[in-house]
């Protein structure tokens, strides 16, 4: 920041300028004006400078009655406006309500600084939440404030504050797989009746379990299955899908104003082809997986409390902070690697999953005991034909390594 030269039209030719970059009491400003000479743009420099100084300087932008609810409101228009998942409304609109203890909501959208950005992170800390929580939330704010630095034309020249350097990206990418024991395992959890259990929850449970098979056979976000209506599952067989097709609405990436969406069609193999069938056989409603408890909980709720049971009962670790723990997401994990290790290439499953871009496809991707196995392997065997013990194992058996390490050593001869 300071002085810059910069090329600017000015009486419709392109020449060299001058103008200052500077921060006064934290808060950003820049020249309006374009200043031919150095020592012109420096002198004006030093006005402002003085005028601070003396409590005589007017920020720009306090001129503008542009307060924080204005900011927070234009900002919810918009996520609707581009049909955004009625979560990340929520969560804006919760994170601004959280806010307006640190700043008024009548106040100037211009008085938000990083000062207090930073004691809405303290403010969220205190109350136990987690750093990934507090970065979403701080992401919205910070995304409502350029969206106003972008939309009003009297806010050209403020600039929002940078999010504090204490909050960064939580690092949550996964790097668990299910395997086809665990799988087996949890559909049969889920799909066992239980002693004494209510018909309410017995109706839940059984969700969970068609949620997982269809989850797992066809990479499908939890969100676009709870928004899935019968509308968009098509059993008509054809010589490309012989079970039928799922038309697949995007929830992430999708701005329907411009006709950009993401929206995609994803084969169905028999048994996803049986699990529609039987639901749309007993299912009353247009959504294939309808709520059936609060509103304002949702399915989400229920399904992700039935699996979490079924994986304590089937003695399978639980949670994302729990060492090897699995969560419900991970079916999408599961998909996308096993697709891959079994031949597809990475443009199928790219266009099958949604993503637009291959390095998000292959964070989806982990390798395995057996795909480790056959990328060493020498033998001049195919493939195919090759297998390893454990070979859907989560995690390498080590148990065992040194002893067979031993036995493969070769021995060596005894000094004569």
């Amino acid at each position: 920041m300071g002085l810059k030269r910069v090329k600017r039209i000015v009486d419709g030719e392109l020449r060299n300028v001058w103008q200052f970059d500077t921060r006064l009491n934290g808060r950003r400003v820049r020249s309006r004006d374009n200043f031919p000479t150095k020592d012109e743009c420096r002198a004006a420099l030093d006005s402002i400078r003085a005028d601070s100084r003396r409590g005589h300087y007017r920020f720009p932008a306090d001129n503008v009655r542009y307060t924080v609810r204005d900011a927070r409101d234009a900002w919810v228009a918009h996520l609707v406006k581009l049909k955004r998942h009625p979560k990340h409304v929520r969560l804006a609109e919760h994170a601004f309500e959280l806010f307006a203890k640190i700043i008024p909501p009548d106040a100037a959208v211009a008085l938000v600084t990083a000062d207090c950005l930073s004691a809405y992170v303290d403010l969220r800390d205190r109350s136990g939440v987690r750093r990934g929580t507090v970065f979403n939330e701080l992401t919205q704010i910070r995304a409502a404030l350029n969206h106003a630095a972008e939309t009003v034309p009297d806010l050209e020249y403020w600039r929002p504050p940078k999010k504090p350097s204490s909050v960064v990206a939580p690092n949550s990418r996964r790097k668990r797989i299910i395997t086809r024991d665990e799988e087996s395992k949890l559909i049969d959890e889920l799909r066992r009746p239980l002693l004494g259990e209510q018909s309410r929850y017995t109706r839940y449970r059984l969700d969970a379990a068609d949620l997982f098979e269809i989850a797992i056979n066809t990479g499908m976000r939890p969100v676009e299955m709870f928004s899935l209506a019968w509308s968009d599952v098509h059993f008509d067989r054809s010589p490309a899908y012989r079970y039928g097709w799922i038309n697949v609405r995007a929830t992430k990436t999708a701005n329907r104003t411009n006709a950009e969406t993401d929206d995609r069609d994803v084969p169905m193999n028999a048994r996803v082809a049986e699990i529609m069938g039987s639901r749309k056989r007993s299912c009353a409603s247009p959504l294939v997986f309808p709520s059936i408890f609060s509103t304002r909980l949702g399915p989400r709720y229920y399904a992700d409390h039935a699996f979490k049971n079924a994986c304590l009962r089937a003695r399978i670790p639980y949670g994302r902070d729990t060492p090897g723990g699995v969560v419900f997401y991970d079916t999408r994990h599961t998909f996308i690697t096993r697709a891959l290790q079994n031949g597809a290439d990475l443009q199928t499953v790219m266009d099958v999953a949604g993503h637009r871009k291959p390095s998000t496809t292959l964070g989806y991707t982990h390798s395995t005991p057996l795909s480790r196995f056959r990328a060493v392997a020498c033998d001049e065997r195919p493939v195919h034909e090759l297998s390893a013990p454990d070979a859907d194992a989560d995690t390498p058996d080590n148990s065992g390594q040194l002893d067979r390490r031993a036995q493969l050593a070769p021995t060596k001869r005894k000094s004569r």
